[in-house]
């Protein structure tokens, strides 16, 4: 039986050729021209984020400080008595912390007058000691002043055993001899007692930080000697800087 022979498949028209090439090339375009503009993810940076401290950490023990000194831990010539270094420590260090704070002072005294006549407080944290300005300036000698300095100090630790003690030079210029003396004499005492010095003849020396003849304050007219409220504020960063946190 003669063999039939297979049927040729037809042939598209040439122009519907044409037209189904550009729709394949069109669609595999868009496929390619997606997989290479495919916008990459949007990484938006994440601000830091700001913890406020607590205005009283309640991680922080109360706190326990005295003062003991003569007229600049009275707080003269501050323009008020709460602008005085002593009161200034206090509310500076009441910003993080409970604080209890007591103060001996008398204007004019020398070491031996405070010593002798206001008891030393028992259980202090820290112990703020601002002596010693009198007796360079009254002629008490050196050599007087510094064993009746460190008799103070140990009495002092002996009613607080565990406070910091920090002990304030002498409110002068070290231009003059004398209060070199003294404030190595203080030094080396309260570093014996295992405290901290703190000089304060550059803040003497520094403009602005002596009180103006003839202002008026809360206790009575400024002379050109004590501490301004800027000075005070000075002396009373020092002082808190020394304080553990």
């Amino acid at each position: 039986m003669p063999r039939t022979p297979a049927k040729k498949p037809k042939r598209l028209p040439r122009k519907m050729q044409y037209t189904a090439l550009a729709v394949l090339a069109a669609v595999t375009f868009a496929v390619v021209g997606f997989v290479l503009v495919r916008p990459e993810p949007v990484v938006t940076a994440q601000a830091p984020v700001m913890v406020s401290p607590s205005p009283t950490p309640t991680s922080k023990s109360p706190l326990k400080i005295w003062f003991t000194g003569d007229s600049l831990t009275k707080g003269l010539y501050a323009s008020a008595e709460a602008n005085g270094f002593a009161r200034v420590a206090t509310s500076y260090l009441s910003r993080t912390r409970e604080v209890t704070a007591s103060y001996t002072s008398e204007a004019g005294a020398n070491l031996a007058k405070v010593a002798s006549n206001y008891p030393i407080p028992s259980g202090m944290d820290v112990a703020v000691v601002e002596l010693g300005t009198n007796d360079a300036g009254k002629g008490t000698k050196v050599a007087d002043f510094e064993p009746a300095y460190a008799d103070y100090l140990a009495k002092i630790k002996q009613a607080s055993p565990e406070a910091t003690v920090i002990c304030l030079g002498i409110w002068g210029s070290t231009y003059n001899n004398e209060i070199a003396l003294f404030n190595t004499a203080i030094e080396k005492q309260c570093s014996a007692a295992g405290g901290r010095f703190i000089p304060v003849s550059g803040i003497y020396q520094t403009n602005g930080m002596r009180s103006l003849r003839g202002d008026a304050t809360w206790a009575g007219v400024a002379d050109d000697f004590h501490p301004s409220d800027t000075g005070h504020a000075a002396i009373a960063n020092a002082v808190t800087s020394r304080v553990d946190p």
